[in-house]
């Protein structure tokens, strides 16, 4: 049950967090947005909240999620996505994203 409850308040934080800044050559329909964001929600290993997604293809986007950066202390991931077989899947490292309090 716990388990359930988790994995419920994980897809609610991808969808109430507010919809992500799109960008890039080709524009993305609110479902290519949605699964995108719910990609990342299923991944544990990745910041949650999508930031910015900016399509280089119709089929491939770079993404960057987590905290804002720029603050003290906040954190992100940056990778990128392709659409394949008519699913998103992440095709690249994921790379994390510091900021540095100076």
């Amino acid at each position: 049950m716990r388990a359930l409850f988790a994995a419920a308040a994980v897809l609610l934080c991808a969808t109430c967090g507010g919809q992500p800044a799109v960008s890039g050559r080709f524009r993305l329909p609110a479902s290519d947005v949605q699964a995108i964001q719910q990609l990342v929600s299923r991944r544990a290993d990745i910041a949650q909240g999508v930031r910015n997604i900016r399509a280089n293809d119709p089929d491939h986007a770079s993404v960057t999620s987590g905290a804002t950066l720029g603050h003290p202390g906040g954190t992100g991931n940056a990778f990128t996505v392709a659409k394949r077989h008519g699913k998103w899947v992440i095709d690249s490292p994921i790379y994390k994203e510091y900021t540095v309090a100076q």
